[in-house]
């Protein structure tokens, strides 16, 4: 085995740590004050339903990424420690106590199997053979063999009189122990036979050897308890070749006291005092040197580590001796700190240059590489800026870096004397006030408090633009240029504005909204697109036809932003206080970063920073916030999803069950969860009631649902997503029936049909009878008024013919009294009568005749009344006129008229006190001379 000189491991072991040092890394940390069952973590292990186990020194506890629970656990169970566990191919968990007894959950409860007449001493470890049998490794009973598929089969094979640690089975089913001073390689049969001792691995060290883990390399990791960790490697002669990898790690005196392989080929090594050493899967054949060493130091705050554990979603716990347990938030996600005398606790301010990251806090400007992980060079502000506050740096193309300041105007620093140099100060203060620096060429471009200025670093000229020139507010937050050279304007107004060629333009304009928007920071995509962030109106997207615009509404941590930026990616980074969003756009989909995250601190204005590898560099006012999304491997798995409890009426259901209930209506309360346990909080549903919803429910993350139903058949679907917007392919399904009421069986549903068709039958017989007695009963009445109507109609008929024939009568009687017309025609050769009585006597008539040598009379008359009293009238009126016209005092048409009205008057009102008659006639009196 090949070891290198120690001082170089000396070396790099420390610069290791002076890196650590600069850096924090998130953790989530579950202590007794979160609930944990104790703080000492000895074996952590994930179910089917994605429950995260732990056995502790209090018994098992379960873990659902919101609470801890230990009264899942049966009283059978022993209580006490739980010193390991296995996970077999059906998913079941096994566990081994520390008095010797084996539990195991198969999905629905925990069993304890007995073996107190075989073990009375604890189980280090668990292991499967090839053929499926798990072997219990008791530490000073032997080894215990069960059988998976009849678990009354318990077997003790005994070993010798050795304390066992841990087991390891080869590919050719040899056995591989860990005993108390030695490592040791036996045979093994599974039938039960006694395995028999093959050879001492002589090579390594006499200590205990308390874990052996086999990797995806076949590789055999052998961790001790004071001489750190080595790696057995099997060829192909049946041999094995040992190395010493604690001794590249500086832990060949350290009790390592486990080692696990994750899903991506990364070792994670578990010590007491040293921490967590992270062996990256590309430096395992470089000589171990990619190491991440996870302390108190850089947040991890204990550095006594029993066991590492990833579960399905690729999460890496962390199970301490003494101090709970901890979640490995993101290894993208970096957080560095820096002292408040170098440079300052927030930093204002940031760059990268081709020299490294420049980073502005209240004591002056460090300097640090591109990887953020060792200082440079510190230019402090007693160097010629005493007091000033930085709040803006910006290096051109020539290397000149320009430093803003927040009431002292512009400085350049001076690398080589370590010193600033003031290069413009203005009277007015506003001038002074700089937010921002960005240029082009040699113009240096300045947001200020009084509008924009554009220094010429070669002529000394300078250019303003402020209200005065139609900017809408003097206080501008940022100027971005673009690849045409122009300079977007970020201040308070609804219009953007760009400066280009010395002239102010406008760009965009926001019609739609209302409220003033105060843009903070501007910034353009690869799509030459504008992206815009605004305090209090979120984030603002403009492209050449359209504006967007996202808000907390659509997923941002905040409507109130400080800075943004974009990626080759085609992400746009926003910081806001206690958190950064990111915007995907080619999924349209917003992620945020926070407190869950271990963010703590505020995005500074403008203080931000994308690198050539992709990674954005956030300064916050407590140090800076580096996030690389290449690192961020994301979830392995959506969210598990699983119903809790499950209650109709309050009374709450088994799952297991075929869930079929008597008739009645219920109240349906469903809970459930999606098991995610890296933002366990961000997860939400959708959820859908087969038979009852049409549609899936809103999104939403209140973990239970309620139902007012009655009989049918249900299935309750439900979808769980991360924060990734991942979901399981097929939503998890619980069916469930609610029998039919006895009215709605189909035996009684055929007895009311029956009944009501004999019903029906019986109405329709009883109905047809009836009609039959009341259709004979109409006819006969109808025969009989028949003829009643017969016997009036002809009786009618007769009166009528003998009215008839006493009118027509009276009609002669009528026709006898008029003139006749042979005295017309003696007198008036062309003349003509036009007598049409509307009915057969009438009231009509006419009288003429001649008076006298040459007076001829012609009267007409309409009498009151038609029909019978009118040829009363007529019949009057005509006698009284030709008895007047012969008298021989009368002589004049009016006198006949007169004489005519008043003995009309005097026959028809013979009672006048009696009644009073208004009968009369309409009448003329003509006459004519004949003579003349």
């Amino acid at each position: 085995m090949k070891i290198r000189p120690a001082y170089i491991l000396i070396y790099v072991f420390t610069f290791l740590s002076f890196v650590s040092k600069s850096q924090t890394y998130s953790f989530r940390k579950f202590n007794v004050e979160e609930g944990i069952c104790d703080r000492f973590i000895y074996t952590m292990n994930q179910d089917r339903f994605g429950y995260l186990w732990l056995g502790t020194g209090a018994g098992l506890c379960r873990f659902d990424g919101f609470g801890f629970r230990s009264d899942v656990i049966t009283d059978s169970i022993p209580a006490g420690f739980i010193r390991s566990s296995y996970r077999d191919k059906e998913g079941n968990l096994w566990f081994g106590h520390d008095d010797g007894s084996v539990s195991f959950f198969d999905g629905k409860n925990l069993n304890i199997l007995t073996t107190n007449k075989l073990v009375s001493s604890r189980i280090n470890n668990i292991k499967e053979d090839l053929q499926g049998n798990l072997v219990f490794a008791t530490q000073s009973n032997g080894l215990l063999a069960i059988d998976q598929e009849d678990t009354s089969d318990i077997r003790l094979i005994d070993i010798g009189p050795i304390l066992v640690y841990s087991v390891a089975f080869t590919d050719d089913n040899k056995l591989i122990i860990g005993t108390q001073d030695s490592l040791c390689l036996f045979s093994y049969l599974p039938d039960g036979v006694a395995p028999s001792f093959l050879m001492r691995f002589d090579s390594l060290p006499e200590t205990r050897y308390q874990k052996i883990h086999k990797t995806s390399l076949g590789e055999y990791l052998v961790c001790t308890s004071d001489k750190g960790l080595f790696k057995i490697v099997p060829d192909k002669e049946q041999d094995y070749t040992v190395e010493d990898i604690g001794i590249h790690l500086g832990l060949d005196k350290d009790n390592v006291q486990d080692v696990f392989e994750d899903l991506d080929g990364n070792l994670w090594v578990s010590t007491y005092r040293k921490g967590l050493f992270k062996i990256n899967a590309t430096g395992r054949s470089l000589g171990y040197e990619n190491v991440t060493i996870f302390t108190s130091e850089n947040g991890l705050d204990y550095n006594d580590i029993d066991e590492v554990y990833q579960d399905l979603e690729g999460n890496i716990w962390i199970g301490t001796y003494g101090n709970g347990l901890a979640l490995l938030l993101n290894e993208a996600l970096l957080i560095f700190s820096y002292t408040a005398e170098k440079p300052g606790e927030s930093i204002n301010a940031l760059y990268l240059d081709r020299e490294g990251y420049l980073l502005a806090g209240e004591k002056g400007i460090l300097q640090m590489d591109v990887n953020l992980a060792g200082d440079l060079e510190f230019y402090p502000n007693s160097r010629g800026l005493s007091e000033g506050y930085i709040s803006a740096i910006y290096t051109d193309p020539e290397g000149t870096v320009w430093i803003g300041t927040r009431d002292r105007g512009l400085f350049r620093l001076n690398r080589s004397e370590r010193r600033y140099i003031s290069v413009f100060q203005s009277n007015n203060s506003l001038d002074n006030t700089i937010n921002h620096i960005t240029g082009k060429g040699a113009e240096v471009w300045m947001a200020t408090r009084n509008g924009v200025i554009i220094y010429n670093s070669q002529t000394g000229d300078m250019q303003q633009f402020s209200t005065r020139d139609g900017l809408p507010h003097n206080n501008i937050n940022q100027i971005y240029i673009d690849s045409d050279g122009r300079g977007w304007v970020a201040t308070t107004s609804n219009r953007l504005y760009f400066i280009q060629d010395g002239k102010l333009s406008l760009g965009y304009e926001i019609q739609y909204y209302t409220k003033k928007n105060e843009f903070k920071a501007i910034t353009v995509d690869a799509n030459d697109d504008i992206w815009a962030v605004t305090y209090g109106n979120g984030l603002y997207h403009f492209t050449s036809d359209s504006i967007y615009n996202y808000t907390i509404w659509d997923g941002l941590i905040s409507d109130y932003c400080y800075s943004v930026e974009s990626d080759k990616a085609d992400n746009i980074w926003i910081g806001h206080r206690l958190g950064f969003s990111r915007f995907i756009r080619s999924d349209s989909l917003i992620l945020t970063y926070g407190r869950e995250l271990g963010i703590t601190s505020d995005c500074n204005p403008n203080a931000i920073f994308v690198d050539n590898e992709g990674a954005v560099v956030f300064g916050t006012t407590h140090g800076i916030v580096k996030y690389n999304p290449s690192l961020d491997k994301g979830s392995r798995i959506p969210p598990i999803s699983n119903i809790t409890s499950l209650s109709f009426s309050d009374r709450i259901i088994d799952l297991s069950d075929n869930i079929i209930l008597p008739y009645d209506k219920y109240k349906l309360k469903i809970e459930f969860i999606g098991l995610s346990y890296r933002n366990p909080e961000l997860v939400t549903y959708q959820y859908k009631l087969e038979n009852y919803d049409e549609e899936w429910s809103e999104m939403t993350r209140f973990p239970q649902v309620t139902y007012g139903i009655d009989d049918g058949e249900y299935t309750f679907l439900l979808r769980s997503f991360n924060r990734d917007w991942q979901t399981s392919k097929e939503p998890l399904s619980v069916h469930f029936i609610i029998r039919k009421p006895y009215w709605k069986s189909w035996w009684f549903i055929t007895t009311v049909v029956l009944i009501l068709i004999g019903s029906v039958v019986l109405i329709i017989k009883i109905r047809e009878r009836n009609h039959k007695r009341l259709q004979a009963f109409l006819q006969k009445s109808l025969d009989e008024r028949t003829k009643e109507v017969v016997e009036k109609k002809e009786e009618i008929e007769q009166k009528n013919r003998e009215i008839t024939d006493s009118i027509n009568y009276a009609q002669r009687i009528q026709a006898s009294i008029l003139p006749p017309l042979q005295k017309l025609r003696e007198n008036f050769p062309g003349f003509f009568v036009l007598y049409m009585p509307r009915d057969i006597v009438s009231g009509d008539f006419y009288w003429f005749d001649k008076v006298g040598k040459d007076r001829f009379i012609v009267v007409c008359a309409d009498s009151t009344g038609h029909g019978v009293p009118g040829a009363f009238m007529s019949m009057i009126g005509a006698t009284l006129i030709k008895d007047i016209i012969n008298r021989q005092d009368i002589i004049r048409p009016s006198q006949i008229l007169t004489t005519l009205d008043n003995e009309i008057t005097e026959t028809l009102n013979q009672n006048i006190e009696a009644e009073q008659s208004t009968d009369g006639m309409d009448i003329i009196v003509c006459e004519i001379n004949t003579s003349t």
